[in-house]
């Protein structure tokens, strides 16, 4: 093929050979760019006999406007100009593509061809024309990134608003790394100021300076002088994180109506639909806080249903609402739905590399694979994590991660590991943490908690003060999410104590916070040490209590009992039946006959004629007596 190409090649009149060279170096061309590389006038005419002669001239529309070459023949003419020009002639031609292909608005191509013309001023001015909502579409910021690493710094301090894509597409990856050079560029430039306040807010909250972050992000702010600016909006989301993990949820929420409105105001904009997508998150992520779920839930629900009538559902920030909706799906423990929901997010994380999608879906892969105890699934994504939060540079970040290492693998019941970390952590018991520095504090008291019920240390009584003080933050914030979870360690670490009453108490506070948004997760992953609790719970709550506090507890106790196995045959008369057995879990939850009845959908009638059998087949003459006979031979 590559000789018959040259064969026609040769053939061709100088006119035509000469028109063909100057043309190669683009991957497409129309007669109006032909004209700028040939400087021939006819370039409809010669367009129009290359396509007649067949000289592998393909069009690329139906109105034949845009044309390329077969890519063998494009191949053999870009060969032959190497041969027949000098780099600075081949240089002019990708500049004159490069300036046709900006002065079009064809911003892509005109970066492209600049830089490969070595025209640095050129690319830089056009790099800075891109519109920063771009980059969060599939592989736009890598495509950033790989562009401003060829430029010469010196282009990007004359060209500033250059460095703010390019420190913009580093965010966007989750390369903070990167960053840094590119702040040092933007530094004292004035046309930049706000952006480089905005983007040091960013580095500084992810460093855990959040007075800091929010000082950057108000003068990034009041620098902006339009809400037209996509930065202005990032700017908002800033604020809102910042409050977030401050504590400072009624702010927060005002940041989030200002972001609503601002969306809305702006539909029909490309700016709009990135402004949507994370106003629906943040306001996810608030339910959230709330213990909202269910709520959280019709909101995304609502929100799908406006991706689609916008014609927005291939903006891989679509990923957003379905991270948020395998969130909602996770604390309520409806895990399969939860797994759906995750994989959808991360094929467009994977797509776009889009590294808030990423990074979330990661966590939710492994909470997915600690709740099914799945050691190497869970290794292996948070290895990845890992790296990704190592490459950061940032030690708050990196400290952060190694907490959640640890919170994951007590849930995963490795208590030696979290142990370790614990002693590692330098924390302490007389600690008062603030509001952001509630979790790593929340795994140390997990960890030291779990290795005395373990008997690996004994039990330090100033936890307790500890865990009052956090869950007072918490209480303080509004936030519901976090006072479950205290609460249950609380609850734990009386039961410990010694505490009994008190420990009651404490878990019927995080069934009175969970069970409205039917918060059923931080229950499960305590697990087996509460269980006593709930069943206590059960059996002291009057039958008239609270009906979604009752069915939380039901569910949850359904959740935690043991399966029951079957006992050896020689051990009891007869087996039980898989009926008697889901009986035999009601009894040893505490459960009346009424709330048998009502937990298994079956009659007055038949639990009675169950409890009967269940009597006779473990030769017991009361319900505390079958219960007891039932642990010994390890049925519950």
């Amino acid at each position: 093929a590559e000789y018959m190409a040259a064969e026609v090649l040769n053939r061709q009149p100088p006119a035509i050979r000469t028109f063909l060279l100057q043309t190669a170096l683009v991957e497409r061309f129309n007669p109006e760019l032909c004209q700028t590389l040939t400087g021939m006038a006819n370039t409809n005419e010669l367009l129009e006999t290359l396509e007649q002669r067949n000289l592998f001239l393909i069009p690329l529309d139906q109105e034949r406007y845009w044309y390329r070459y077969h890519h063998l023949f494009t191949d053999l003419l870009r060969q032959q100009i190497r041969q027949l020009l000098s780099k600075n002639e081949i240089q002019a031609l990708y500049r004159q593509a490069a300036v046709w292909f900006a002065d079009h608005q064809l911003l892509n191509e005109a970066i492209s061809y600049a830089l490969q013309a070595e025209a640095w001023e050129v690319a830089a001015e056009q790099i800075a024309n891109l519109r920063p909502a771009g980059l969060w579409q599939e592989e736009t910021a890598g495509q950033v990134q790989a562009w401003v690493k060829q430029l010469p710094d010196e282009a990007l301090m004359r060209h500033p608003r250059a460095a703010v894509l390019a420190a913009a597409a580093g965010l966007v990856r989750g390369e903070i790394q990167f960053v840094w050079h590119y702040l040092d560029l933007m530094a004292g430039q004035p046309e930049v100021n706000a952006d480089w306040h905005l983007f040091q807010a960013i580095v500084a909250r992810n460093g855990g300076d959040l007075n800091a972050a929010y000082e950057h992000a108000q003068t990034a702010m009041e620098g902006f002088q339009s809400d037209s600016s996509i930065l202005h909006w990032l700017g908002r989301v800033q604020l809102i994180n910042i409050f977030l993990e401050s504590g400072a949820f009624e702010p927060a929420q005002k940041e989030v109506d200002a972001l609503r409105r601002g969306w809305q105001k702006a539909v029909g904009e490309p700016e709009s639909q990135l402004i949507f997508f994370y106003t629906v998150r943040m306001e996810a992520v608030l339910y959230n806080l709330a213990g909202r779920f269910p709520e959280s839930e019709a909101v995304l629900q609502r929100a799908l249903q406006q991706v689609e009538q916008l014609g927005w559902q291939l903006n891989p920030l679509v990923g957003l609402i379905y991270i948020a909706l395998a969130r909602a799906n996770w604390a309520m423990n409806r895990l399969d739905r939860a797994s759906q929901y995750n994989k959808i997010a991360r094929e467009w994380g994977e797509r776009s590399g889009i590294s808030d999608l990423l990074v979330e879906e990661t966590f939710i892969t492994c909470d997915l694979a600690a709740a099914a105890g799945d050691t190497a699934a869970f290794e292996e994504k948070f290895t990845w994590l890992r790296r990704f939060t190592n490459h950061s540079q940032l030690n708050h970040l990196i400290d952060l991660i190694d907490a959640q290492e640890a919170a994951y693998r007590l849930r995963l019941g490795q208590v030696d590991q979290a142990l370790a970390w614990a002693e590692r952590a330098g924390l302490s018991a007389a600690d008062r943490p603030t509001y952001n520095q509630l979790f790593p504090y929340q795994t140390w008291c997990h960890a030291q908690i779990a290795a005395a019920a373990a008997g690996q240390q004994s039990f330090d009584s100033q936890i307790l003060s500890l865990l009052m003080h956090m869950r007072a933050s918490a209480e303080e914030a509004d936030d519901v999410y976090s006072q479950v979870q205290f609460n249950l360690l609380y609850a734990w670490a009386l039961d410990l104590n010694r505490q009994p009453d008190e420990a009651l108490a404490a878990v019927g506070r995080a069934i009175e916070l969970a069970a409205p948004g039917s918060f059923a997760r931080p229950f499960v992953d305590i697990g087996q040490p509460i269980l006593p609790l709930l069943a206590a719970l059960l059996t002291k709550s009057p039958q008239k209590a609270n009906q979604k506090k009752r069915e939380l507890v039901k569910a949850l106790l359904n959740e935690l009992m043991p399966q029951q196995k079957q006992a050896p045959s020689n051990l009891l008369p007869e087996p039980l039946t898989e009926r008697e057995n889901d009986v035999l879990r009601c009894l040893a939850a505490g459960m009346s006959n009424a709330e048998i009845q009502e937990s298994l959908v079956i009659s007055k009638n038949t639990v009675r004629t169950h409890l009967k059998n269940l009597y006779a087949k473990l030769d017991a003459s009361s319900r505390v007596r079958a219960v007891q006979k039932a642990r010994d031979l390890g049925l519950v």
